[in-house]
C-alpha cells in the first residue's frame, strides 16, 4: 500500500511545531529566512495543515489502485508498474493476479486483444488500475480475474512514442514499438500504434542415460496382462501377453545400457503489428473504433536429434573396456524436424458507453475478427528412411456483440445484457 500524508504545522511568534507521526521537532522562528524569502513577519498566526492520500482502496470486488501521485507512474512502462502493484504476481514474467491466474484486461472499457496495446502505454498515462477478484458472469463464466485499465486524458495537440529493444546471447533478438495519435479539444482522438518484433533462439542439449533394471520388464508384462485378462470380452480367444512375450523372447532377465543424446534446436519469429482509431468523448459518454492487423510472415524451427544406445534385453551390457564407461552404440537413430508457419489476422472492435438518466449506464460492444494461418511441419528418420509432411490451413470468421445495461443506488448495483457470438 502507498500513502503519503502533509505534517500538521502549528506556527507561532517565537517557534515553529512540526508534528509528525511519531515526533515533535522544534524550530527557531528566524530560521524561516533560510526556509523562504518570502517570509518576513516575525508574528504569524496558527496554521494547521493536514491531508492523508490513499494510493490503493479495497472494493467490494478488489482493490483500485489510483497513480495520481504515485510512485509508480515514474517506473517507466505502464507493464512495468502494474507488476508493482498489490495482489499482482510478476515472477514469470508475465502479469497474473495472486491465487487467480492470468486476468481479462480492459482498458478504459474495450477487451485488450493483443499484448501490444499495454505494452504501448507508459507508466505515466496510467490514472487507475483495479483489480477485480471476483467477476461477475458478465465477464464470462471461465474469467477468475479482471484488470481495469483506465488512462489519462491527454491535452489537446499531437503525441508520439517510440521504443526498441536489442537482445544478444547466442543469437541476435530485436524489436520496436511505437505510437502517434492527435487529441482535439471536442474529445475527438485520432491514433495509431505499430510494433515489429524479429526474435532467435538457439539451444544446444545433451542428454546421457544409464539404465540398469533387473525386474521392470518383467513386472511391466505382468501388469499388462493383468490387463488384458480383466478385459476378457473385449479380447476374448486372445493369449495373455505375458505369455506371449516369454514364447517370443524367453524369460526376460532385465535392461542393462546407456544412451546418449545430442539435441540441436533454432527458432525464427518474424512479427508484424499496426492498429488506428478514434475514440469520441462527449460528457460523460464515450465511443470508439479500433481496427488491429497482425501479421506472422514467418516463424521457422529446426531441431535435430542424434541418439546413440546399447540398450538391449539380454541383461548383458555391451560396453567395451577401452570406451571407458561410454556406449559401443549398437544402435544409431538420426532425426530431423523443421516447422514453417504463416498467420494474418484482421480484427475490428467498436464500442459505445453512455450515461442515461437515473443512474442506468448502457454499454455496447461488437466485434469481427478474420483468421488465416498454415503451417507445415516434416520430420524425417534417416535409419528407417521414414518421412512424415503435414500440412495445416485455416480460415476462421469471428462475428460477436455484447449489451449491458447496469442500475446504481448508493450501495448497490444490478447489471444484466446478453452476448452474441
Amino acid at each position: 500500500m502507498f500513502a503519503w500524508f502533509i505534517a500538521t504545522a502549528q506556527v507561532s511568534s517565537d517557534t515553529i511545531q512540526a508534528k509528525g507521526v511519531t515526533s515533535v521537532d522544534t524550530i527557531p522562528a528566524k530560521g524561516l529566512e533560510v526556509l523562504s524569502d518570502t517570509v518576513k513577519a516575525k508574528e504569524l498566526g496558527e496554521l494547521e495543515v493536514s491531508a492523508v492520500r490513499r494510493n490503493v482502496k479495497p472494493t467490494t470486488r478488489g482493490i483500485k489502485i489510483s497513480m495520481a501521485d504515485n510512485p509508480l507512474s515514474e517506473i517507466g512502462s505502464a507493464v512495468d508498474a502494474i507488476k508493482q502493484i498489490p495482489l499482482i504476481n510478476a515472477e514469470s514474467g508475465s502479469i497474473t493476479v495472486v491465487g487467480k491466474g492470468t486476468p481479462v484486461i480492459y482498458i478504459n472499457g474495450r477487451l485488450m486483444r493483443d499484448e501490444s496495446e499495454l505494452a504501448l502505454l507508459t507508466s505515466k498515462d496510467l490514472e487507475s488500475v483495479e483489480i477485480i477478484t471476483n467477476p461477475s458472469s458478465k465477464y464470462g463464466p471461465e474469467v477468475s480475474s479482471v484488470l481495469l485499465i483506465k488512462t489519462k486524458k491527454r491535452n489537446e495537440g499531437m503525441y508520439a512514442n517510440v521504443g526498441g529493444t536489442l537482445a544478444a546471447a547466442d543469437v541476435m533478438s530485436e524489436s520496436a514499438k511505437g505510437g502517434i495519435g492527435y487529441q482535439m479539444e471536442n474529445g475527438l482522438n485520432f491514433f495509431g500504434d505499430f510494433s515489429f518484433d524479429d526474435s532467435r533462439f538457439k539451444q544446444k542439449r545433451e542428454y546421457r542415460e544409464a539404465i540398469s533394471m533387473d525386474c521392470a520388464p518383467m513386472s511391466i508384462l505382468e501388469e499388462s496382462n493383468s490387463v488384458l485378462e480383466k478385459t476378457n470380452s473385449v479380447l476374448e480367444g486372445s493369449e495373455p501377453m505375458l505369455g506371449r512375450a516369454m514364447s517370443m523372447f524367453g524369460e526376460p532377465k532385465g535392461i542393462k545400457g546407456k544412451s546418449f543424446t545430442n539435441a540441436d534446436a533454432f527458432n525464427h519469429t518474424v512479427q508484424l503489428m499496426a492498429s488506428g482509431g478514434l475514440n469520441y468523448d462527449f460528457g460523460k459518454h464515450s465511443m470508439g473504433i479500433k481496427y488491429t492487423f497482425t501479421r506472422t510472415p514467418s516463424m521457422r524451427f529446426k531441431d535435430k536429434l542424434l541418439t546413440q544406445t546399447n540398450l538391449n534385453l539380454s541383461g548383458e551390457s555391451n560396453l567395451s573396456s577401452e570406451s571407458q564407461g561410454n556406449p559401443s552404440p549398437v544402435e544409431e537413430i538420426s532425426t530431423k524436424s523443421t516447422i514453417f508457419s504463416q498467420s494474418t489476422r484482421h480484427y475490428l472492435n467498436y464500442y459505445a458507453y453512455f450515461v442515461l438518466p437515473k443512474s442506468v449506464n448502457l454499454r455496447l460492444d461488437f466485434d469481427y475478427m478474420k483468421n488465416k494461418s498454415n503451417s507445415e511441419n516434416n520430420a524425417d528418420e534417416e535409419q528407417t528412411e521414414v518421412k512424415v509432411k503435414n500440412i495445416n490451413y485455416t480460415v476462421a470468421d469471428l462475428y460477436a456483440g455484447k449489451i449491458e445495461v447496469e442500475k446504481s443506488w448508493d450501495r448497490l448495483s444490478i447489471s444484466g445484457g446478453g452476448e452474441y457470438t
